[in-house]
């Protein structure tokens, strides 16, 4: 059975338990009498108008403590809210604590004629008994011959500031999954450690490995129903039945036994002052039993917690289901092989950079940024752990692990059918966020979770987990490939730096160079003596970048003069290979460029600094041509390795024509898997054909998520699809396209200019 067991957050019904009566062996004179205690004068017990299944009792004496004793609870507060779901006859008495002891008053019968049913729907009332006409026998997780089921043991111990509301998070959600939970035999580190403001813990123990917990042995049952009332028989280890009633406070989430004792495998006679309901599902329970008075420590062992399982599920356990394992794509140890045949540095996410999985790979959590993480964990920061690479070759099957503190680690590794890579020197270890590290396992281990590819089937990132020794889950730890044209990448990193010059040619020149080593965020600047009031040419380049990644991409984040940020036009911003010379470059002003005219930025005015920040990424969104001529042939489909990040200007090229198209029938740009496609604004700006500047029909343009594959689409033309005119299979009709087709005579290259407006 892998149904996961489920935490209920429950509607308030407002039953409020108290403590049971002290013992007061010598009591000074009374104050107070029975008789004093008057139904009307003393207190009073009435029922709502509109609803007479809503019983209010109100203590009128000021300045004592007033002692109640209804059905299913007790409380010492001056008033109280019940709700009774069944007709019937109950018995109420009202005390209180005067310098003598308690007195009590007479009992108080209630003839309630009316069921309101309503009170007992709640999915708590039909886990714990069936429903409504309904009963269920549960049993305590053991037998005589020592055989468990799902809590593997009886009773489980947890600090006692776990309660309910400790154990779900602001959102409802609960900390826990409870399909680990029982299965992980030790928890310390799903749920907050903190409780109540100090630490907290919880031990899931085991019958098999903690027998002094208590003997082997078939405890009895506890029986739930809602037939005629809230009823619960429970028959000991002995065969002794005693039957009594119960209510289930749906506000604090505590259930209350009268005349009956909680099943227990500690031969306790009373009940403790508070049974607190910790989990329920249709099949298992888990009732926290807290001392009285209770412990103010959260460390210290103050609350018992018995498990509990229906005598169905225990007569008839769900069959053990194999482990699981991550299923990698077909063809995997290929894509790893494609970036592993020299020398490839990996490094951890700036976004995402830790998590477990399930046995099967699985993430149990999901953070895509550091903002999801949890507090009980802390938000991850690349500055802690960003000095680390692990660079693999797989044609000598030799590694170097370099640890943030520079230290490194260096061998050989395999890697089995499994995806499990062994390092025979390991890897360093290091903290990565709050208390959680990266680390191998005891044997030097990571096994591959899963593996991330770019749209031209190259892997981009890859989850590697360490098995913990003691549950079903992985440490997992996300590392993102920074892969190069022939598979290699630089360690050294590449340069970046700002080139400026403004109308009158001074200042100009390059700033200083910033070592582009990964995906990150990135600052270039560039400094002056005078005061600059104007860009000719200002643009960031990052030499050697596309050469070496050609689907890298970069987009501008913030342009400042003498630090203060300055606005800029992020459509009209130019990125890619835009003079073919390898470099990427990010062009906001550029008078003999794409931007020459209509700059990205037109205020420029500083006497000391312009910045330029920017994010990369080695493996950016890759566009895709689509152009096949009449009758489809010749036809050019696939990645022109331009790598596009978001909003601004980008260069598309397709230069290696081997077949001249002379009338093109499907002419389209594809963004593959770009997360904007269906809201993207979106633009075509130029043309080139065998060099030459083409003309372009730019209101003709249709764009957007046109297949519904989550791609972004520039249609320049298409006999099926939006801008075909009259066009048939055989003849051309390009009044409706973007481009003239007369200028599509005889095309052996092409050069686009695009633009993303905004997202």
């Amino acid at each position: 059975m892998k149904k996961i067991f489920r935490l209920f957050m429950l509607a308030a019904t407002g039953f409020v338990l108290g403590a049971c009566t002290p013992d007061a062996p010598e009591l000074p004179e009374m104050t107070l009498s029975a008789e004093d205690l008057v139904m009307g004068e003393a207190y009073t017990i009435t029922q709502d108008a509109k609803d007479p299944n809503t019983i209010y009792l109100t203590s009128l004496i000021k300045g004592v403590t007033p002692l109640w004793e209804y059905p299913g609870g007790r409380s010492q507060k001056p008033e109280v809210k019940l709700q009774i779901a069944f007709k019937g006859q109950y018995t109420f008495k009202f005390g209180v604590l005067t310098p003598g002891g308690y007195v009590y008053a007479e009992p108080y019968v209630l003839d309630l004629t009316t069921d309101n049913f309503a009170y007992v729907e709640d999915e708590l009332w039909t886990c714990l008994s069936g429903g409504r006409g309904n009963s269920k026998t549960w049993v305590l997780d053991i037998d005589a011959e020592g055989n468990t089921t799902y809590f593997k043991g009886p009773k489980w111990f947890f600090s006692n500031g776990y309660t309910w509301d400790a154990l779900h998070k602001a959102d409802g959600s609960c900390y826990l999954d409870m399909s680990d939970y029982a299965a992980a035999g030790y928890i310390e580190c799903i749920a907050p450690y903190i409780v109540d403001g100090a630490s907290a813990w919880y031990w899931a123990a085991d019958w098999a490995g903690n027998q002094w917990m208590c003997g082997a042995a078939d405890y009895g049952t506890i029986t739930f129903d809602l037939i005629d009332g809230a009823n619960c028989t429970v028959v000991d280890a002995n065969g002794n039945e005693t039957k009594g009633s119960y209510i289930l406070d749906l506000n604090t989430h505590e259930i209350a036994l009268t005349d009956v004792v909680l099943l227990n495998p500690d031969n306790l006679t009373a009940n403790p002052t508070t049974l607190r309901l910790i989990a329920l599902d249709e099949y298992r329970m888990q009732i926290a039993a807290v001392p009285d008075p209770p412990y103010t420590a959260p460390d210290d062992p103050s609350m018992i917690v018995y498990n509990f399982v229906t005598k169905e599920y225990f007569d008839n356990p769900p069959a053990p289901e194999a482990p699981k394992e991550p299923e990698l794509p077909n063809g995997w140890k290929d894509i790893v092989g494609q970036i592993t045949q020299t020398a490839i540095k990996w490094t951890l996410s700036e976004q995402n950079p830790l998590d477990w999985c399930t046995l099967a790979g699985a993430p149990m959590n999901g953070w895509k940024s550091p903002s999801d993480y949890p507090d009980w964990l802390g938000t991850p920061d690349a500055t802690t752990y960003g000095g680390f690479s692990l660079t693999m070759d797989s044609s000598t099957n030799a590694y170097v692990a370099v640890a943030p503190d520079g230290t490194e680690i260096g061998g050989n590794y395999t890697l089995d059918e499994k995806g499990i890579y062994r390092f025979d020197n390991g890897l360093p270890s290091f903290p990565i966020v709050g208390w959680a590290s990266f680390a191998t396992t005891a044997d030097n281990e990571l096994r591959i979770m899963s593996i991330g590819t770019t749209a031209g089937g190259s892997i981009s990132d890859m989850w590697v987990g360490a098995k913990d020794p003691a549950k079903d889950e992985y440490m997992a730890y996300h590392l993102i490939a920074n892969v190069g044209s022939n598979g290699a990448a630089e360690e050294s990193g590449y340069d970046a730096s700002i080139y400026f010059t403004n109308s009158s040619w001074w200042p100009s020149g390059n700033g200083p160079k910033v070592k582009i080593s990964g995906d990150g965020t990135y600052t270039c600047e560039f400094t002056v003596e005078q005061q600059v009031t104007d860009a000719m040419v200002f643009t960031v380049d990052i030499a050697g970048l596309r050469k070496a990644y050609p689907a890298s991409g970069a987009l501008v984040k913030a342009v400042r003069c003498d630090g203060k940020e300055i606005a800029f036009d992020a459509a009209k911003v130019a990125y890619g290979d835009l003079e073919g010379n390898g470099n990427l470059r990010l062009e906001l002003a550029n008078a003999f460029g794409p931007t020459a005219g209509d700059p990205a930025v037109s205020a420029v005015d500083f006497s000391q600094k312009i910045e330029v920040e920017f994010e990369v990424k080695f493996q950016a969104y890759e566009a895709q041509i689509m152009l096949t001529n009449t009758g489809w042939w010749p036809g050019y489909s696939g990645s022109t390795q331009a790598g596009i990040l978001g909003v601004g200007k980008h260069k598309i090229a397709l230069d290696e024509m081997s077949d001249a198209i002379t009338a093109p029938m499907v002419f389209c740009i594809d963004l593959l898997s770009y997360p904007h496609a269906e809201t993207a604004q979106c633009g075509i700006l130029s043309i080139k054909v065998n060099g030459e500047e083409a003309t372009v029909k730019a209101d003709k343009l249709v764009y957007g998520d046109l297949e519904e594959k989550g791609n972004l689409r520039w249609e320049l033309f298409n006999v099926y699809g939006e801008t075909k005119g009259a066009s048939t299979d055989s003849t051309m009709d390009y009044s409706d396209s973007v481009i003239d087709g007369s200028e599509f005579t005889n095309v052996t290259s092409l050069e686009f200019l695009v633009s993303i407006d905004s997202e």
